[in-house]
């Protein structure tokens, strides 16, 4: 186990880590909603820049990965999880009667994955710069 924690402290694991997400959220997110990059989102946001805003800080995260893209990114996180809860929470409000019990284990199941995920980003928080020994 500690031997995990070390590799998860690396900055190759964590450029790795952030080159992934890049990748998986770009091509997600780019054939999904390419017709509608000039639409606003159902926030009130132009979804280019739900687009444009992630990529950024990820691309910072993968040059320098310090403290500070670590922060935003955290921050998105936490921006889309709150987001996304208060949806959740509306929704079974609204649709109370077509839930039944797999419903609400299926958006317990998510939950739970998503803080995880929280959780490991938490853990990916980067160190001072490593040294290199000779």
């Amino acid at each position: 186990m500690k031997k995990i924690g070390i590799l998860l402290k690396t900055s190759k694991f964590q450029k790795g880590f952030y080159i992934v997400m890049l990748l998986l959220y770009d091509i997600l997110f780019l054939t999904n909603m390419i017709k509608y990059l000039n639409v606003n989102s159902s926030i009130g946001i132009p979804n280019y820049y739900i687009l444009i805003i992630p990529t950024a800080i990820l691309l910072y995260q993968i040059i320098y990965n310090n403290l500070i893209g670590w922060l935003f990114f955290l921050f998105l996180y936490f921006v889309y999880f709150i987001r996304l809860g208060i949806s959740v929470y509306q929704g079974i409000i609204q649709y109370s009667d077509n839930y039944n019990f797999e419903s609400y284990l299926i958006l317990m199941t998510f939950f739970v994955l998503y803080l995880a995920f929280g959780g490991f980003l938490f853990i990916l928080k980067p160190t001072k710069k490593e040294k290199k020994h000779k």
